[in-house]
């Protein structure tokens, strides 16, 4: 991979940043050096990138962090950008809408693929908030707490645990008194029979 340098100006303040961009959306190897001065936000580079490769709709994109845990790059965490190669994914709202949406399928498969991509998303305390504040943790609790699950049970129902642990412990929106009872006693009868249970924590 190589990255463009073309009229990338040097930083004049301490808290100018100039790392790479690079994206799994381009067959392109080529990046972009982006530079973002102190007073843009983040998403000011998303924009710039987005016009120099042809997309529409930044909205939908956002920046994460190539290096593990690989959460998104937020107004917090920018000052650890620079010198650094990050990634341009779907935006955290994006996604969490992608995956609402499956969460409330009437399709087992689809309930499934919802619950196996937010179990391996809500580490990310802005992926947790997201999601509680586009009603996710209403509509995550409503499936879980079903009297008679269907077919997803068995095979999702371990990864909705997984993440909803996630998101209890690090979004700042959520409130244990959500959880109902029925609930509780739920995830109580998963731990006791955890040798049989397919738990992914």
């Amino acid at each position: 991979m190589t990255l463009k340098a073309d009229a990338v100006p040097k930083e004049t303040n301490p808290n100018d940043v100039k790392f790479g961009i690079t994206t799994p959306f381009r067959e392109s190897d080529k990046g972009e050096l982006v530079f973002l001065p102190h007073d843009k936000p983040v998403f000011f580079a998303v924009e710039s990138v987005c016009r120099t490769w042809g997309y529409t709709n930044a909205s939908d994109y956002a920046l994460k962090f190539s290096e593990p845990p690989g959460h998104y790059v937020t107004e917090a965490t920018r000052k650890t950008l620079s010198g650094k190669l990050v990634s341009m994914q779907y935006s955290c709202a994006k996604v969490c809408g992608d995956i609402i949406a499956k969460l409330k399928s009437n399709s087992d498969k689809e309930i499934i693929d919802g619950l196996v991509k937010l179990a391996g998303s809500a580490a990310d305390p802005t992926v947790a908030d997201v999601f509680v504040g586009n009603d996710g943790l209403l509509v995550l609790l409503e499936l879980m707490e079903k009297d008679k699950p269907s077919e997803w049970f068995k095979e999702g129902f371990g990864f909705g645990l997984h993440a909803l642990l996630d998101i209890m412990l690090l979004s700042s929106e959520a409130t244990w008194d959500k959880l109902h009872p029925a609930l509780i006693s739920k995830l109580a009868y998963v731990y006791i029979n955890i040798a049989n249970f397919p738990l992914y924590l």
